[in-house]
């Protein structure tokens, strides 16, 4: 019955559901911003109600994005988190063939956020915090405020609240869509300090946001310079491997 109703929701959002890959800079992993076109519309249609897909036991696949996931109790209002994942790297996704910020097609996008999921231990974080995960298949996929309204409708819950957090170069998935958002609960900038997207920041801080997170040596200036004064309460991190690895605790902590 599991694989059956996965199906079936995978193939009710392929049918209604697609996320735009927003014109913008990357980051290259040091700090280079590139700019890549848009290479998908989302279309403004209301999805049909599978409310199966809240118990599932897998990341539920949402064709174009990532995936889907709930650890939340069955009838409850439910916290939604919106992880914009980094760059696929040979330490996050060892031996996966895959590898930058642009990640495409629907495989190996989904293959991308599963990979996320287990690596960052977000499913455990939902599980634990009892909340949802919507995780990215690449850092420059954007999730606006209409993909979680479709999301919503045709899951047949209601998101209580709605928070994001961006790894790495997740900078840029984020920065192009936070914008769209209003009244969300927290943000948590885990090391995504490679551009200045403070101002955006700061606009939903001053709505009641709650900013935290972490950065790490090859980031400090960067975060200093722009986003220490917007109201960010980001965790000074001393190893550079806490990049990837702080992640989880950083989660944790945010919740």
């Amino acid at each position: 019955m599991g694989i059956f109703l996965n199906a079936l929701f995978t193939i009710s959002l392929s049918l209604f559901l697609a996320a735009p890959l927003m014109a913008g800079p990357y980051d290259t992993g040091f700090g280079q911003l590139l700019s890549r076109d848009a290479a998908a519309t989302a279309v403004p249609l209301p999805l049909p109600p599978v409310p199966e897909a809240q118990r599932s036991d897998e990341c539920v696949e949402l064709p174009s994005i990532g995936c889907y996931y709930s650890g939340a109790p069955a009838g409850a209002a439910v916290r939604l988190l919106i992880y914009y994942r980094g760059w696929v790297s040979d330490t996050n996704y060892p031996g996966s063939g895959l590898s930058g910020g642009h990640i495409s097609g629907r495989a190996d996008i989904l293959r991308s956020s599963r990979a996320a999921l287990s690596f960052y231990k977000l499913k455990q974080l939902a599980m634990e915090k009892r909340i949802a995960v919507l995780v990215t298949g690449s850092s420059d996929i954007s999730v606006k405020r209409s993909d979680v309204d479709r999301l919503q409708a045709g899951l047949g819950v209601t998101f209580g609240s709605v928070s994001v957090a961006a790894h790495s170069g997740g900078y840029v998935g984020l920065s192009s869509s936070i914008d769209s958002f209003s009244g969300l609960d927290k943000i948590i900038l885990l090391d995504p300090f490679y551009s200045d997207f403070s101002a955006k920041i700061g606009a939903q801080v001053r709505q009641g946001a709650v900013c935290t997170g972490f950065y790490t040596p090859h980031n400090a200036a960067r975060y200093k310079q722009f986003f220490s004064g917007i109201g960010c309460r980001a965790e000074a991190r001393t190893s550079p491997d806490d990049h990837e690895h702080y992640v989880p605790a950083s989660l944790l902590k945010s919740f």
